[in-house]
This record gives structure tokens, C-alpha cells and sequence, in this order.
């Protein structure tokens, strides 16, 4: 007879947020879902964690990409930089990021 594991000792599994791919076709939308899953408490900077930045440009390949600039520290960074996600599969046609999972 086997023994089985209480309920309690298993952690739960995380719930994936739900991601309408759809709405990633469009690089506005896609690089506004990056901004509001990466700084859901406004935007930091990746080198200080700094929460006194100025917006600093665009990309200029890709206009939609916000530019930034730390004034603590004076780094600038923009919505992808140092961007590291598990379930980051590949860069989508919109030139955003395609995602099986935003945890």
C-alpha cells in the first residue's frame, strides 16, 4: 500500500497570468504589457533600483521602446534592458517579447 503525501506538504502550484497574444500583434500593446509586468510599481532602475527616472526617448528601431534615465545614478535603460523572465521564448514579429508565462 503506498502512502500518500498530505495535502499540505505540496506546495501549490503558481497561477500563470493570462496573456491575450493577440494583443502583442500590435508593438504599442506589446511593449505597454512588458512596461506593466516588469514595473508594476512604476518603473526602477535595473543598476540602483532607483524610483527617480526621467523619460529619456525612444528606441530608434523600434519607436514604441521607452528610453529611460536614472537620476540617481545617471544610467540609462529602456523597457528591455537587462530584462530576464522564465518563460521568455522568443522575440515576437512585433519586435516585442513573445512569452509562454509571465510569473
Amino acid at each position: 500500500m503506498r502512502k500518500s503525501i498530505p495535502v499540505a506538504a505540496v506546495p501549490p502550484m503558481p497561477t500563470p497570468t493570462l496573456v491575450n497574444l493577440s494583443s502583442l500583434i500590435d508593438d504599442a500593446k506589446c511593449f505597454e504589457l512588458v512596461r506593466q509586468h516588469r514595473w508594476p510599481d512604476g518603473v526602477r532602475c535595473p543598476r540602483c533600483d532607483g524610483a527617480k527616472i526621467a523619460r529619456d526617448g525612444r528606441d530608434d528601431t523600434q519607436p514604441h521602446r521607452q528610453r529611460y534615465r536614472c537620476a540617481a545614478c545617471g544610467t540609462r535603460f529602456d523597457d528591455l534592458t537587462a530584462l530576464s523572465w522564465p518563460g521568455i521564448t522568443s522575440r515576437c514579429a512585433s519586435g516585442c517579447c513573445a512569452s509562454t508565462s509571465w510569473a
